[in-house]
Parts: structure tokens; C-alpha cells; sequence
């Protein structure tokens, strides 16, 4: 039997278990639990805490999110022309540059078309990349095979 003190000392540690994975209330994660068919008790096993864990590293969005732009039509724009090779290599603009030698190393059209996929995914969700992301350029990618399931 629980005591009324010990109550509020084990809420207090739940909340801060689920800050932790990246709720912003205790009831958030209670829920999320529910949705997810996760136990929903005091006592947890550490293989619960991992599978959780995981669960949420893969499910959920971080509560702040990378300080850089947001999506912004204008950069869309810029990979949608320099996959269609309508930028002049002498463009003054270092990123116009970048997307010009990243789609000259992609020789190959199934490559051009990978990278181009890739970087509209990239940029509508640069929110989400963290700050110490690495930028990939033109020499980092030539000559890489692409995973046979990437397409």
C-alpha cells in the first residue's frame, strides 16, 4: 500500500522520466503510452524502459527544435532548378554553387534523381536536423553506391 507522501514523490520522478524521452506533460505521455500499447504502471522493467525509449527516440519530435530556417519555398525552388541544370555554373550565390557541384558528381541519372529526392526531403524537414549536422559536398559524395532499397 502506498503512502499519500510517496505518491507525489513517484509522480514527480514519472514527469521526469517523461521529459526525458521529450513529453511536455505527464499526461502526454500517459497517453502515448495508451496509444502505443505500453504498460502503464509504476514498476517498469528495464526491457519496458528500453523498449520505450526507443519507441519514443524513433516516434517523436524533440521539444526544441533546430533553431535554423524552417521550409522555405524559395530553397525548393533553387533544388528543383539546379536538378534541371537551369543554374549557370558561375552563379554568385554559395548555395546555388553547392546544388550545382552536388548534381554535377551525380553523374548517373538514377543518382541525380536519388540526391534530388533527397535533398527535397531534406529541406522541407531541416527543422528537425540538429545543429552539428554535417553538410554533405560534392567530393564527400562522388563515387558512392546507393543502397540497392533506395529508390
Amino acid at each position: 500500500m502506498t503512502t499519500a507522501s510517496a505518491r507525489p514523490a513517484f509522480d514527480d520522478a514519472l514527469r521526469h522520466y517523461a521529459a526525458t524521452l521529450g513529453f511536455p506533460s505527464l499526461s502526454s505521455y500517459i497517453i502515448w503510452c495508451r496509444k502505443n500499447g505500453l504498460a502503464i504502471q509504476r514498476d517498469k522493467t528495464e526491457s519496458q524502459l528500453a523498449i520505450e525509449r526507443q519507441l519514443a527516440a524513433d516516434t517523436l519530435r524533440p521539444i526544441a527544435p533546430h533553431p535554423g530556417r524552417s521550409h522555405t519555398p524559395g530553397r525548393a525552388r533553387l533544388i528543383d532548378r539546379a536538378f534541371r541544370g537551369e543554374i549557370p555554373p558561375d552563379e554568385v550565390y554559395p548555395l546555388s554553387r553547392k546544388l550545382v557541384a552536388l548534381f554535377a558528381a551525380a553523374e548517373d541519372p538514377q543518382r541525380r534523381q536519388a540526391l534530388y529526392r533527397l535533398l527535397k526531403h531534406v529541406e522541407r524537414r531541416a527543422d528537425s536536423c540538429p545543429s552539428d549536422c554535417p553538410a554533405p559536398t560534392a567530393s564527400s559524395l562522388k563515387g558512392r553506391q546507393l543502397s540497392p532499397t533506395f529508390r
